[in-house]
């Protein structure tokens, strides 16, 4: 199980059968609903920081991707590991709690697909985006995946380590910030992976990525790029390690085109997981935008 930092954990039966958790944190008289959407091979641990500011004014949700974290880990053929599954999921989550209106999506990683594939299905009911270190579109021209990441999803010695050695996540532990991580903080990521059944979303996620136009997915990520434009018009906020591996300056330069307005926060010294390596900055930024653009 992943470290609670305090938060009651809900859950979510969904009808495909399956339990998903997460946090929520409602204050009286909130200002908005924000919505947190992880990705691989994270939590909602990830934003514990971001929620413990944002908490005190805000409903702040944070959900465990089936697999993940705190959520239920299905056996292999038993759950579509497909990301159309998880905004599914998502959009159950957000409904079984009673979210009405309109809310901020922060995502990172995965949760940038998952969650602007959530905006495009409900337009109306997004106020403000705030987007770190991810991507919503088909792998960028001339970019190739990191090796690391082609190893798990195309090889399968890459397949059996991730699976049964939790390297992708012990990896991602190690490469994924610029400061080492306490130990105890390692344990809230790879604590709720202990064995090879509950590493399978980990290893299903980087085998889900679409590359060519003939592999499942690529055509919602090609129309998920034509919808991005659409939201410009709004609050948008782009928090970014420049150290990031994987998505690098060059990913936040596209969406820096999609959103020319958006205020942009890059940290020369953080990598993937900047809400670890730059959070004592990146929160008090955070909070002052939402302060802002309310």
């Amino acid at each position: 199980m992943t470290t609670n930092f305090a938060f009651p954990i809900v859950r979510v039966k969904h009808s495909h059968g399956y339990t998903q958790a997460g946090w929520d944190i409602a204050p009286a008289n909130a200002l908005g609903t924000l919505v947190f959407v992880h990705g691989n091979p994270s939590s909602k641990f990830l934003f514990r920081h971001l929620i413990a500011a944002a908490s005190a004014n805000y409903r702040c949700i944070a959900v465990d991707h089936i697999g993940m974290g705190d959520s239920d880990k299905p056996d292999a053929g038993a759950y579509d590991f497909h990301f159309e599954q998880r905004v599914d999921d998502l959009e159950n989550f957000l409904d079984a709690r009673g979210v009405i209106g309109k809310i901020t999506l922060i995502v990172h990683d995965w949760g940038g697909v998952i969650g602007m594939r959530y905006a495009q299905r409900h337009p109306e009911r997004i106020a403000r985006l705030v987007i770190s270190n991810t991507a919503a579109f088909p792998l960028l021209a001339g970019k190739k995946l990191p090796k690391e990441i082609a190893f798990v999803r195309n090889t399968w010695l890459g397949g059996f380590l991730c699976k049964y050695m939790n390297a992708f996540q012990r990896g991602a532990v190690w490469r994924g910030v610029m400061r080492k991580m306490a130990p105890e903080i390692a344990k809230g990521y790879l604590g709720a992976h202990p064995n090879a059944h509950d590493c399978e979303a980990i290893l299903r996620f980087v085998r889900d990525i679409p590359l060519k136009p003939s592999e499942r997915g690529y055509d919602k990520l090609v129309s998920l790029e034509k919808f991005l434009p659409s939201l410009a018009h709004l609050p948008i906020q782009l928090p970014w390690g420049l150290k990031d591996f994987v998505f690098d300056k060059d990913y936040l330069a596209a969406f820096q085109q999609f959103y020319p307005n958006a205020e942009t926060h890059a940290y020369e010294d953080a990598g993937h997981w900047l809400t670890e390596d730059a959070h004592g900055r990146m929160v008090p930024s955070f909070i002052e935008f939402l302060r802002r653009t309310d």
